[in-house]
């Protein structure tokens, strides 16, 4: 019944969701048709869809549609979403703490564009969950990573609250928080198929791979040892410095010492992707292969705080850009260790970027 109410009341915007003419909005669930004709339908609906006016403004506007809310997520954080990559109307959210200190029961929820009162899948974590990512061989798998260093992987076909697995143990899961979980596709040349492996970096230095044909199984692609390249003079170099040094202080001496904090990577956009780059909290950018873990390919001095995200051009195999919060958006080519273009969007730290998938520009 809710989802009979969700699709009366959200009709004309579902059609402007998925690209349909408003006059055809009820095409989408013929079941759904009302008994009134065609033209009395556009008369009622062509107003409300074409009411909405965009602000007298040349900034850039977005139509808000619908949100989704309920009871489980007043008072949480959104740490993160992801799209499933075979059905778009399904969309996976995190909610969960980033501050140290704060953190408490994480939660995980997978929305359908169908039903936007109550969510179709509920997962309790007993810790907040910091990223999330859908597989693209099998789209039912989601993987989420959690502040403590746990990663559960879910099938969200199965109506079940329990992951199918769990890297729970102390010996096998990360011992700082994980920031980004990804499947990434590739080609075994012996089999001649297309294989998917699970990638995760975290605040311990180290960038996994997990399979799951055999279990959970770990295997270590790389540490993320401290670079001793200086980080090039910056107009934010004051306050990242200061941030630096506090950081040093609280770290604990011994092993922790010699890594630093993994915050992001990216495989190149190839069925046979091998090699990666990854960002750090230090502000370097480290060019790495999964068949080599003894050392980096090549290490990028490139920003004077953390680097919260690096993606691969996707139509040019030698560009990516980074973000970090030193307030910058740098562009790079791999065969030069210094930027090629610099922007500044504003005094905060920018957190998160992406390509446009038609312009490469």
């Amino acid at each position: 019944m809710e989802r009979v109410l969700a699709l009366n009341n959200n009709q004309e915007n579902r059609a402007v969701y998925v690209g349909k003419e408003p006059q055809l909005a009820y095409t989408i669930y013929p079941d759904m048709m009302p008994k009134k004709s065609r033209d009395d339908l556009v008369a009622e609906v062509l107003p409300k869809v074409y009411s909405w006016q965009a602000p007298d403004s040349l900034t850039p506007n977005l139509r808000p549609l619908w949100a989704y809310r309920c009871k489980q997520t007043e008072t949480r954080n959104v740490s993160c979403m992801a799209w499933n990559k075979l059905n778009p109307d399904i969309l996976a959210v995190a909610y969960g703490q980033f501050t140290f200190g704060q953190q408490g029961t994480g939660l995980v929820l997978c929305w359908s564009v169908k039903n936007q009162l109550h969510p179709d899948r509920i997962y309790e974590v007993p810790k907040d969950v910091l990223t999330l990512d859908f597989s693209k061989l099998h789209p039912s798998i989601l993987a989420c990573g959690l502040y403590d260093g746990t990663i559960h992987v879910y099938n969200i076909h199965q109506n079940k609250s329990e992951p199918i697995f769990s890297c729970s143990e102390h010996t096998t899961k990360h011992t700082g928080p994980v920031w980004q979980v990804s499947f990434v596709s590739t080609f075994n040349k012996d089999t001649m198929e297309t294989e998917e492996m699970l990638v995760s970096v975290a605040s311990d230095g180290m960038v996994n791979k997990w399979a799951m044909l055999k279990g959970f199984e770990k295997t270590e692609l790389m540490s993320l040892k401290k670079s001793n390249k200086r980080m090039p003079k910056g107009p934010q170099q004051t306050l990242h410095t200061t941030i630096a040094h506090a950081a040093k202080r609280s770290e604990k001496a011994g092993l922790l010492h010699k890594y630093t904090k993994g915050f992001c990577f990216d495989f190149e956009h190839d069925s046979n992707a091998n090699v990666y780059l990854v960002g750090t909290g230090e502000g370097y950018i480290h060019k790495c292969s999964c068949s080599y873990n003894e050392q980096y390919l090549e290490t990028y001095v490139a920003h004077t705080g953390p680097v919260y995200r690096v993606l691969w051009s996707p139509f040019n195999r030698r560009v990516f850009m980074t973000c970090s919060g030193d307030w910058t958006v740098r562009f790079w080519d791999t065969e030069n260790c210094q930027p090629f273009e610099s922007l500044s969007p504003s005094m905060k730290a920018v957190i998160d970027i992406a390509w446009s998938p038609v312009h490469p520009t």
